[in-house]
C-alpha cells in the first residue's frame, strides 16, 4: 500500500475517532463547530489519495463534494475559538449562515458544471486538472481559498493570541482552565494555517508532478503527513487536558446547580474561589453595573465557570452571593453612623445596589420588613427607648 494512503487513511480514521469522542462524551453547541470541522478536516484527509485521474473520473463527486471544503475551515476555526474565549452567549457569530455561503456556492456550481459535461467533455476537463495548461478558472478558485481562509485566519489569531493577552492583566492570574483552553484554541487556529501551508507547498514547488501514475500522488505526502499530524496532535492534547472540552456546554440555571460539565477540577475551583474572595473583599460588588460576564472577565474564567465555583462554595448563585456582599455592607456602614447627613438610597446605591426596588427586596427577604422600619427598630433598640 502506497505511504500516502496509509497517512492519509490514519488520520482520517483518527480524526472520525475524536469525532466519536466529541460527539458522544463531550456533546454541546459550543463544541459543535470544532465537530463539523473535525468531519471535513477527515473527509478532506481521507480523499487525498483520490486526486488522481483515474479516480476523479470514475468517482466525479469527490471533485465537486470535497474540493470546497476548506472553504469551511476558517469559519469554523473561528467560530470555535469564538465559543472557548467569549463570554457566554457571545461565541455564534451574527448572521453565520453567511459565513457558509461560500462553500454552498461554490459545491452548487461545481456540480451543476460537472453535470453539463458530456463524458468526452469531463474526460478532457480531468487531463487539464493534471497538465500545466489547467483551466484558468482554478488558479482563482484556489486564491479564492486562500483570500478567505487568510481573513478568518487573521481573526482567529488576533483572538487567542492577542486579545486574550489584552483582556487579561496578566497570564499568572489566569486559572490553570483558561490557559489550557486558550492553548487549546491556539493549537486548533494553527493546524488549518499549517495545512493550508502545506497545500500550498504542493502546488507551487512541485508543479511538475503531475503526469498520470503513482508519482502523481507523491507530492501530498506533505499536506497529508501535517494534517495527520494535526489529527493526533488534537487527540494527544484532549488526552492530557480533557476538561478543555469537558467545561464547555453547561448552561446555567438560575437557582440551580451547573451540570457537572461545568464544574474544574478541586484545585482549579479552589484557586478560582480564593480569587473570586480576593475581589469581592476589595469591594468588586459595589459596582453597580457589574454582571456575571464582568466578573468572569475580572478572573479570566469563563462565567459558566464562575458561576459553578459559587454554587460549590457558597451554595448560593451569583445575584444572592453579590447580594449579601451590598447589603452586609450597608448594615456595616449604618452602624459606623453612614446615614448621618445622607438617605437610605444613596448609601443603598454606594454599597452596589442599582436601585431602590432592587434594594428594598433583598432587604425584605433576609430581615423580613423594609429598610426604614427595620432600621427605627434597630435605633430604638440601639438608645433603649
Amino acid at each position: 500500500m502506497p505511504l500516502l494512503v496509509v497517512v492519509a487513511l490514519m488520520g482520517a480514521f483518527q480524526g472520525l475517532l475524536l469525532l466519536l469522542l466529541v460527539g458522544v462524551r463531550y456533546r454541546s453547541r459550543e463544541n459543535l463547530p470544532f465537530g463539523i470541522f473535525l468531519l471535513g478536516f477527515s473527509l478532506r484527509l481521507g480523499t487525498i489519495p483520490a486526486w488522481t485521474p483515474a479516480t476523479l473520473l470514475e468517482h466525479p463527486w469527490v471533485f465537486a463534494i470535497v474540493g470546497p471544503v476548506p472553504l469551511l475551515y476558517g469559519f469554523l476555526v473561528w467560530w470555535y475559538v469564538r465559543e472557548l474565549i467569549l463570554p457566554e452567549g457571545e461565541g455564534v457569530p451574527g448572521r453565520w449562515w453567511l459565513h457558509g455561503l461560500p462553500w454552498f456556492l461554490e459545491t452548487l456550481l461545481l456540480t451543476g458544471f460537472l453535470v453539463s459535461l458530456s463524458p468526452g467533455e469531463y474526460q478532457e476537463f480531468v487531463a487539464r486538472l493534471f497538465s500545466p495548461q489547467v483551466p484558468l478558472w482554478m488558479p482563482l478558485r484556489h486564491a479564492g481559498k486562500i483570500l478567505l481562509g487568510g481573513v478568518y485566519g487573521i481573526l482567529s489569531v488576533r483572538l487567542v493570541f492577542f486579545q486574550t493577552g489584552r483582556d487579561r492583566a496578566s497570564s499568572e492570574k489566569m486559572s490553570p482552565v483558561m490557559r489550557r483552553r486558550i492553548v487549546w484554541a491556539r493549537c486548533v487556529v494553527v493546524a488549518p494555517i499549517l495545512s493550508m501551508g502545506a497545500f500550498l507547498i504542493t502546488a507551487f514547488v512541485f508543479p511538475g508532478e503531475s503526469s498520470a501514475g503513482q508519482n502523481l500522488a507523491s507530492p501530498f505526502i506533505i499536506p497529508a503527513a501535517v494534517m495527520m499530524g494535526s489529527v493526533y496532535g488534537f487527540s494527544l492534547f484532549l488526552l492530557i487536558a480533557p476538561d478543555v472540552l469537558s467545561l464547555t456546554g453547561a448552561k446555567e440555571r438560575t437557582g440551580r446547580a451547573p451540570r457537572d460539565g461545568a464544574c474544574p477540577d478541586q484545585d482549579d475551583a479552589r484557586e478560582i474561589g480564593e480569587k473570586l474572595r480576593e475581589v469581592l473583599e476589595q469591594g468588586i460588588y459595589r459596582d453597580t453595573s457589574l454582571t456575571l460576564d464582568r466578573l468572569a472577565r475580572c478572573l479570566n474564567v469563563q462565567p459558566r465557570i464562575l458561576s459553578a465555583v459559587i454554587h460549590e462554595r457558597y451554595s448560593e448563585n451569583y445575584t444572592q452571593l453579590i447580594h449579601r456582599y451590598r447589603l452586609n455592607e450597608f448594615i456595616a456602614r449604618v452602624q459606623e453612623g453612614g446615614l448621618q447627613g445622607r438617605t437610605i438610597l444613596s448609601l443603598a446605591i454606594e454599597s452596589g445596589f442599582p436601585s431602590k426596588s432592587t434594594f428594598n427586596r433583598v432587604f425584605k427577604e433576609r430581615f423580613g420588613t423594609s429598610p426604614s422600619v427595620y432600621l427605627s427598630e434597630s435605633e430604638r433598640h440601639r438608645t433603649g427607648l
